[in-house]
């Protein structure tokens, strides 16, 4: 019995499981191009994979049509998988503030002191902090204002005593 689609679907399970945690951040363009491989192998595989003739007339498990025809089905299903996990991606990384542009707040990058560690901060609370600063040196306001909010739910302590004193974040609340 022919096992070609054995090696890609491999493939295909461990790129899978390399993007199931979706990547937040910077480390989201890594996420980006594993699904995008996803897809392209499942494309590659749907795509080129030709149905051949069974020589065998008396086969009834399994013949090579059969096989094709299922590795055809199967490189569809995995781009589609890739397409889902790309999607996803993009979802889970909304909030992810891209700054660009001049900034616009009058602060001196180099002795801005880094924000301050504080072990009992909720981590979410700390990421939202360091992408409304991002935001505020680079004068996207809307960006801190949406953000704020959140912080202060995540959590309150870290909002006063962090959040709410940040130069370039306070310049745009």
């Amino acid at each position: 019995m022919r096992t070609p689609w054995l090696r890609p679907l491999a493939l295909v399970a461990a790129m899978s499981l390399a993007s199931g945690c979706v990547m937040r951040g910077d480390g989201r363009y890594l996420a980006y191009g594993v699904d995008a491989a996803v897809t392209a192998v499942g494309l590659a595989v749907a795509t080129q994979t030709e149905v051949s003739a069974d020589p065998d007339p008396a086969c009834d498990l399994l013949c090579d049509g059969e096989v094709d025809r299922a590795l055809i089905r199967t490189g569809w299903a995995v781009a589609a998988l890739g397409m889902v996990l790309i999607a996803t991606n993009y979802v889970a990384n909304l909030d992810v503030v891209e700054s660009p542009g001049a900034p616009s707040v009058v602060v001196d990058v180099a002795t801005l002191p880094p924000l301050p560690v504080t072990p009992t901060a909720d981590p979410e609370a700390v990421r939202m902090t360091r992408q409304a600063r991002r935001a505020g040196l680079a004068g996207t306001c809307a960006a801190v204002q949406q953000l704020a909010p959140r912080v202060r739910a995540a959590d309150p302590i870290y909002y006063r005593g962090v959040f709410a004193v940040d130069p370039p974040i306070v310049a745009c609340l």
